[in-house]
């Protein structure tokens, strides 16, 4: 990475991540302490063939600056083939999205100010978080041609586009007002049997129904941002992806079925199947699923996606027979379990259902005591299927983007 920044005038990237909060910016300080990537397998392209990955209002996204955040903020685990171009594609959005409205604070003229003591005090949080001292950060930093003083630069730059995303968006939001009406219903869902006072949580109860009204008129106005803007996605199954998440059917269809002229992939049938299945032709996604899951047997992502498809042809019964031949080989795969427990559960097949249940419970139990539980996995465990019984789960099961 130190290489890539010397050739290219140390381009720092920055993303902007919007689901349910809007974070502000991150910069990619790892390779300062460790001379490296964020991994994930996938490297940038060579310097002599940067390539731009997609185009914003005549702006250029250079494949370099994709790759860069893509390494750093690559999860630790490994992802499916439906996962890896979610994931690829979320980034690039959140570049897109950065770019958007460091573009609107031009316009509007938004100026922040960095104090000497944020940089400083970000500064010891890096240290702290690495667990590298001053003098040890300072012979890397030598090793990689780099200063101290460099990357103290590099973090002012960080912290004054961070509050310029910020500041452009809370201009951009205004005020949020919470009415008195509002939080009494959500005190009466939350509290039904009112064992809680309401003056005990009426100010967190608006707390928490300003930050959802704040984040839902975050969404819409970058989702408006980008309505408005010129996009160009040169990648081409990023693009047809986006296709398919824009809602452009047809020509997700039509690009999709060209991948699968040229390679025979999973997640190409799989997207092409979704993306017939939206268009209304559930016969030709449930051919083109028939199809995948014969040459790919072992690809869950296409198995879940095919018993979707056929509940909502009322084809039950075929679509536990795939639910289980997925169990059949979900092993000690916890997540595949934990959809499996879901799906069972929504289609009324309640041996099979506590099956799974059982499993997942076992496996729960043993990596407790291996005290190696994710954190995603033991939330599951304590927030959804605490007490869970079968016959209350109501949940409409839909054709979407693929599980993940």
């Amino acid at each position: 990475m130190f290489s890539t920044l010397r050739n290219n005038s140390r381009i720092v990237v920055y993303i902007v991540v919007v689901a349910f909060v809007v974070t502000g910016a991150f910069m990619g300080y790892g390779a300062y302490f460790d001379g490296g990537g964020g991994g994930g397998g996938t490297q940038p392209p060579t310097s002599e063939n940067p390539g731009v990955i997609a185009e914003v209002n005549n702006h250029e996204i250079s494949e370099e600056e994709f790759f860069s955040v893509l390494q750093q903020q690559a999860p630790q685990r490994a992802l499916s083939s439906s996962e890896i171009i979610s994931f690829r594609y979320e980034i690039l959005d959140s570049i897109i999205e950065r770019h958007l409205i460091l573009e609107k604070a031009d316009d509007i003229n938004v100026e922040v100010e960095v104090a000497e003591a944020e940089v400083e005090e970000n500064y010891n949080a890096l240290l702290e978080e690495n667990e590298i001292t001053e003098e040890e950060l300072v012979e890397n930093l030598s090793e990689q041609g780099f200063t101290l003083g460099d990357l103290k630069d590099d973090i002012r730059r960080n912290l004054e586009r961070s509050k310029r995303l910020t500041q452009t968006i809370d201009e951009a939001i205004g005020e949020i007002e919470v009415s008195e009406a509002e939080i009494e219903e959500l005190y009466l869902e939350r509290y039904p049997e009112e064992e809680t006072a309401l003056a005990d949580v009426e100010a967190e109860l608006e707390d928490e129904i300003r930050e959802g009204k704040r984040n839902e008129a975050v969404i819409d106005w970058l989702e408006g941002l980008k309505s408005e803007a010129e996009i160009v996605i040169n990648e081409p199954v990023l693009s047809a992806y986006h296709e398919y998440q824009t809602e452009n059917y047809e020509e997700a269809v039509e690009q999709f079925s060209s991948f699968i002229e040229l390679e025979s992939n999973p997640v190409f049938y799989n997207y092409l199947a979704l993306s017939h299945s939206a268009l209304g032709n559930y016969e030709a996604a449930e051919e083109i699923f028939s199809e995948a899951i014969t040459e790919f047997p072992n690809d869950n992502d296409i198995g879940f996606n095919y018993a979707q498809l056929l509940v909502e042809q009322n084809k039950e019964a075929e679509a536990i027979e795939i639910l289980n031949d997925i169990s059949d080989r979900a092993g000690n795969d916890f997540m595949t379990r934990y959809q499996l427990f879901i799906m069972f559960s929504q289609l009324g097949a309640e041996e099979e259902a506590n099956n799974e249940l059982e499993t997942i419970q076992g496996l729960s139990e043993e990596m407790e005591e291996e005290e190696d539980m994710p954190a995603l996995e033991e939330d599951i465990l304590e927030e959804e299927m605490e007490d869970i019984e079968i016959e209350d789960t109501e949940e409409d099961i839909s054709v979407e983007d693929p599980i993940n």
